[in-house]
């Protein structure tokens, strides 16, 4: 049996992409459970890719994945996905082409956990209309640590250090992030010089 990966996705973009975002949590939950489907894992194939006739032949970069709202806590403004093995990298970048119609500057973060300890983070954001930029870092757990709380926090403070330099790489390589990234994380405030960027 897989190693369930779950999924935090926040949105960083405009009043447009907010109302997307609740539309397509509208559209989630509404899809109906059946007895062959009772995670309603073809919901997110049919609302990210209602044009495709063959959903067998969609690459989500995991094997599967379902909405979790409820164990993961998600808010308003977020998505929240269980899926099989990693993170649905592949999905998050779908997520991102369909929000270029309406902010050509989006960024949508995932959050990542698995089953297994270790956690990530990936970032992507649209270079044009046909072209996704994606950033990711992940972080295994240190066996070296007896304690398993001193475990978590190292990993946790790895992760955060990672996670600043790929938000680097990814306001200086895309025009425009770095405005919506200090907008969207004031606590980093102090930790880039926000003049470098474009």
């Amino acid at each position: 049996m897989a190693n369930n990966c779950y999924n935090l996705f926040d949105f960083y973009g405009n009043s447009k992409v907010l109302k997307q975002v609740k539309e397509w949590k509208e559209a989630l939950a509404n899809v109906p459970v059946t007895k062959e489907d009772p995670y309603c894992m073809r919901a997110v194939l049919e609302v990210f890719y209602p044009e495709v006739e063959d959903k067998n032949s969609i690459d989500l970069g995991s094997k599967w994945a379902h909405e979790d709202e409820d164990s993961i806590g998600a808010g308003e403004d977020q998505i929240g996905l269980v899926s099989a093995w990693g993170a649905p990298h592949e999905l998050q970048k779908r997520m991102t082409k369909l929000l270029y119609k309406i902010d050509k500057h989006v960024i949508i973060e995932n959050n990542f956990n698995i089953e297994d300890g270790s956690q990530g983070i990936a970032y992507t954001t649209p270079e044009d209309e046909n072209s996704i930029y994606f950033q990711d870092v992940y972080a295994e757990l240190d066996e070296d640590y007896d304690d398993d709380d001193d475990a978590m926090e190292n990993l946790q403070e790895r992760l955060s250090e990672m996670d600043l330099e790929i938000l680097d790489f990814l306001m200086d390589d895309v025009a425009g992030t770095a405005k919506v990234i200090k907008k969207h994380k004031p606590h980093l405030k102090d930790k880039f010089d926000w003049t470098q960027y474009k």
